[in-house]
């Protein structure tokens, strides 16, 4: 597997010092580190766990990987952070599909066991760490890229966009949302929010909503899609509708299918986080804790703006297609 640059270090070092010190005794006294993501099946989720893995194999802990069924399963969550509790774990790393809902949970595993938060926040005070994207920086910059490309279409930075979210209620979209509103009315008043819809959390939803907005708004000049299934819906209907010169889409993560519509066009835009990177440190920050070691209470794992003509170059190579193995 490929090794990040910002952890060669740690990866040779402590790969070093297990192959020393490690006997198969000493394997099954490793710490459990419990992680619990929003749904295995999906890319962006197959992408943290790899760093999480990767991140267990490094520092010498047992990695034990879980979702819901979905990321509407809130009551599979909660279950989960009971079952690391009861199972041991020696801390948790979750990343919580509901902002208000999970609260309680985290708060009751947090009396027992070490909670480290990733991806997206939650309704507590309890965890030791929260690693995340800014999603509210992350929404401006994909205001900014909506308007430069309303801008080379249609020669100002105006007209009527759409958002559409995944889900309600969940604190990324939310902020996502936020960031991208606040831009453009601070930044560019003549483009305007004309309608901001929620899915159901099912691709089916978001297919429906994007065929009425495309039926009922006829000046329709862009569509924000703030996460990774939005996006992919929104940029096949685009590009089924044959609207890509005139409908200008921003999307947000990475997907084999976004980057083909980043290439062909049907995308002008994708804000992409880094989930490696998320899972990583998160198990390295669960492990930190266990040590009894200080770590920082809140770390921003970052958003980049990705185009068809910076899609090339190394770094965005490597964000829009990391390892999920």
């Amino acid at each position: 597997m490929k090794r990040w640059p910002w952890r060669i270090g740690v990866s040779c070092a402590v790969a070093l010092f297990a192959a020393i010190l490690t006997s198969p005794a000493d394997a099954q006294q490793q710490p459990l580190i419990s992680v619990i993501v929003k749904d295995q099946s999906a890319h962006f989720w197959q992408i943290v766990m790899a760093g999480a893995k990767a991140a267990g194999a490094d520092l010498g802990v047992k990695i034990v990987l879980s979702s819901g069924t979905s990321e509407r399963d809130v009551d599979g969550q909660i279950k989960l952070l009971r079952d690391a509790v009861a199972n041991n774990a020696a801390a948790i790393v979750v990343a919580p599909t509901q902002y208000t809902a999970l609260g309680p949970a985290v708060d009751e595993a947090a009396k027992h066991v070490p909670v480290v938060v990733i991806d997206s926040g939650v309704a507590s005070l309890n965890m030791k760490s929260t690693l995340a994207t800014d999603n509210v920086a992350a929404g401006r910059l994909a205001a900014d890229a909506m308007a430069d490309a309303l801008a080379k279409r249609y020669q100002a930075a105006s007209g009527e966009v759409a958002i559409i979210n995944f889900l309600p209620g969940v604190e990324t979209l939310v902020g996502r949302s936020k960031g991208f509103k606040d831009q453009l009315f601070s930044k560019y008043p003549k483009m305007t929010v004309i309608e901001e819809q929620n899915g159901d959390g099912t691709d089916a939803s978001i297919k429906s909503i994007v065929q009425v907005i495309l039926k009922n708004r006829p000046n329709l000049r862009g569509i924000f899609a703030s996460n990774i299934n939005t996006a992919q819906v929104v940029a096949n209907a685009i590009k089924a509708a044959n609207l890509a010169e005139n409908i200008k889409v921003v999307g947000f993560d990475s997907s084999q299918e976004l980057i083909d519509r980043l290439a062909d066009g049907t995308i002008v835009g994708l804000i992409v986080q880094d989930p490696y990177r998320m899972g990583y440190e998160g198990v390295k920050t669960a492990f930190e804790v266990t040590k009894g070691r200080g770590v920082l209470q809140s770390v921003d794992t970052g958003a980049t703006l990705i185009t068809r003509e910076n899609m090339n170059g190394e770094t965005e190579k490597r964000l829009l297609s990391p390892p999920t193995d």
